[in-house]
């Protein structure tokens, strides 16, 4: 990823930040092969999605790994059990 990030910005690119933003998700996401939909997990909930840093934010916090996925902007990965996720945006949503 870090390769191809110097390469870019020697290429002729009408998308040149795009392609940057993409390789960096790339290069920052966790390899864990599970992710989460922020947006289901808060519709299961009855609750409001939250910004998505807030919520990778918090979960780094708790000592957990987190990052967002690169193929969707509401999903991300992260060792923490599904009901620790769920906590911690229902605390995210009694704070907003």
């Amino acid at each position: 990823c870090s390769e191809v990030l110097e390469s870019i910005d020697t290429l002729e690119l009408n998308t040149k930040q795009k392609a940057k933003r993409l390789i960096e998700l790339c290069k920052e996401e966790l390899s864990n092969p599970t992710f989460y939909d922020q947006h289901i997990i808060c519709k299961e909930l009855g609750i409001s999605a939250q910004n998505m840093n807030l919520l990778i934010d918090s979960l780094l916090k708790e000592d957990f790994q987190a990052s967002r996925t690169h193929f969707t902007g509401t999903s991300f990965k992260t060792n923490a059990k599904i009901d620790q996720i769920k906590s911690i945006v229902h605390s995210l949503d009694e704070n907003t």
